[in-house]
Parts: C-alpha cells; sequence; structure tokens
C-alpha cells in the first residue's frame, strides 16, 4: 500500500490538485504518476497554470527535496500554484518547518487545521466542499488510513 493518493478534480471553475498524505514520505513512483497528471493537464490547458489549486490533506508525510524541485522546477517550471496544507500535524514544530521550507519555492501555500478545512477551501476559491470531501473519500482505500481526513469528517459532522 502506498503513501501517496492523488487526483485532479474540476471544481467550480478549477483544476484542483488533490494530494492524501500519510505520515510517511511518498514513494519516487507515486510522486512521478501524480506528477505526470499534472503535466497532462497543463498541457491539455496551454500551459495555463492560473485555473490550477492544489490542496493537500496529509498526516505528515511530505516530499523529499529532490521531489519537490521535480515539481516546481520541471513540472511547473517555477510557476507559483495556490495551495492548502490541512495537517493534523500543524502545530508540530518539524512540520511547520518543512511547510516554512515549501513556502520558499510556492509562497502561495497556507496551512491549516483539519477543523479549518472550509477555511482552506475558501483560500483556494473552491466552494463546493462536498465535491472535494466526496473525492477525498474516494482516494482514501488507496492508502493507509489518513487520519487528519478522518478530523475532517469529525469535524463536519458536527458543523
Amino acid at each position: 500500500m502506498g503513501q501517496l493518493a492523488f487526483e485532479i478534480i474540476r471544481v467550480d471553475t478549477l483544476e484542483l490538485c488533490i494530494w492524501l498524505h500519510t505520515q510517511l514520505q511518498p514513494g519516487e513512483d507515486e510522486w512521478v504518476d501524480a506528477c505526470k497528471q499534472i503535466e497532462a493537464t497543463v498541457k491539455s490547458n496551454g500551459s495555463d497554470i492560473g485555473r490550477m489549486r492544489a490542496l493537500i490533506v496529509t498526516d505528515g508525510g511530505a516530499p523529499s527535496a529532490g521531489q519537490r524541485q521535480y515539481l516546481f522546477s520541471e513540472v511547473l517550471g517555477q510557476r507559483k500554484l495556490p495551495s492548502a496544507v490541512v495537517t493534523c500535524e500543524i502545530n508540530n514544530p518539524f512540520k511547520r518547518a518543512v511547510i516554512a521550507l515549501i513556502t520558499m519555492t510556492n509562497s502561495g501555500l497556507k496551512a491549516f487545521g483539519p477543523e479549518q478545512a472550509a477555511e482552506a477551501l475558501r483560500y483556494l476559491g473552491v466552494t463546493d466542499f462536498n465535491a472535494v470531501l466526496n473525492t477525498l473519500s474516494q482516494m482514501q482505500p488507496q492508502i493507509a488510513e489518513v487520519k487528519t481526513l478522518q478530523t475532517i469528517r469529525a469535524a463536519v459532522k458536527t458543523a
């Protein structure tokens, strides 16, 4: 079982790249497969990433420096991609440092706790929370259980 599930969905007028991570770093094959999907989407949009956004739901797993380099340099060509990270590890100092490091290459990245998932989607300009939650639920069986997603679901039920 892998460490990463990835989908691109059209929601509202956006192409939303949804990354679902366990607590471990994604494997190289998983990462390359996700990046190839992004490349194909960018190519089909005439290399325009203006309507593309990224939502990362993670238990703390993050790409390696090489994986980040590949995404930001090779796939996105140093262009910034508005991104929201939703994680239960939001208060972990090490994970905050990783998020700060990624922000150096993608200044459009912001981090949120799972109870702030709706706020994260608003930051990205996404209004169809149910479509995103349904997609995440469909992605979950592909990898080990992601506790952050469970916490998001629980927060939605109590809202």
